[in-house]
């Protein structure tokens, strides 16, 4: 990522300028730049694609408690003398009802998660359900230009702001990250959406995907399909999408698919495209 404009646009969004920072982002990367979405390739994700529609899931589900959540200080310490009673409780108090508003808004806030690579060996096993998931190639330059998709922030520092800050940048809190998951290298579309508050998350409308990767040990959800049958103990939708209808949409929707194969000589994934005729 060229260092240059991402300077630039961490600067229009610490203003809050939504619009600059998309505009900086178009003048600078290559138009055919693509962007990976990992998935489990479960039939809802199938069905999914084939409605043409995204799911972006609430900031409560993800495994970071850091991620969007907006932290207001009010002051309060560890530990008080017995003197000053009445103003540890009042400030325990305002500082409950500041975590109640900062949770609130965290429960408005759906998205959904791309990264610059589809070759991670980790990501393939957190959300591509250990390989046996497939991830989506979407064009970069789409997602930003109708989805508002922008690259998140890694920082050591957490932004938080005192109780008495008026203004208080939530665009800068749902697109920055602990630096611990830089190697992630992710984009991501956020939606806030008060009606929809406190669900799981949400479907919208989305563009199909140009290239689909079908992850190396996707032949294994055959005998865990059909054990969870037998056992009764998943509903159909949250089964694992059948390899020969996720093959039969790629080809019907023109779009690319690649087998990776683990390479024999070095920890790494070589991308094997099929021609579909």
């Amino acid at each position: 990522m060229n260092k240059e404009w991402f300077s630039d646009y961490k600067e229009q969004i610490s203003l809050n300028n939504m619009q600059e920072a998309r505009n900086v982002i178009l003048d600078n990367i290559d138009k055919t730049q693509m962007i990976y979405r990992y998935s489990r390739g479960l039939n809802r994700d199938l069905r999914n694609l084939e409605n043409h529609q995204l799911w972006l899931s609430s900031a409560f589900n993800f495994n970071d408690p850091y991620d969007c959540l907006v932290t207001v200080d009010c002051g309060l310490k560890a530990s008080y003398p017995k003197s000053q009673r009445k103003e540890a409780m009042e400030t325990y108090m305002r500082q409950e009802t500041e975590n109640r508003k900062t949770e609130a808004l965290r429960s408005s806030l759906f998205v959904a998660c791309f990264s610059e690579v589809n070759n991670s060996f980790p990501m393939w096993g957190y959300y591509a359900a250990d390989h046996k998931g497939i991830c989506l190639g979407y064009n970069l330059y789409e997602l930003v230009k109708k989805y508002k998709c922008m690259p998140v922030i890694y920082s050591d520092k957490l932004i938080f702001y005192r109780e008495d800050s008026s203004e208080r940048n939530i665009l800068a809190n749902t697109l920055t990250k602990s630096d611990e998951w830089i190697h992630e290298k992710e984009w991501r579309i956020v939606i806030k959406d008060d009606i929809n508050m406190g669900k799981s998350g949400i479907i919208k409308d989305f563009v199909l995907p140009r290239e689909i990767y079908i992850g190396c040990t996707q032949q294994e959800t055959v005998a865990e399909n059909n054990n969870n049958r037998m056992l009764h103990n998943k509903k159909e939708n949250e089964m694992y999408a059948d390899l020969d209808e996720i093959l039969q949409w790629a080809e019907n929707n023109y779009i690319d698919v690649y087998m990776p194969i683990i390479s024999r000589k070095e920890y790494k994934m070589m991308d094997r495209a099929l021609r579909l005729i």
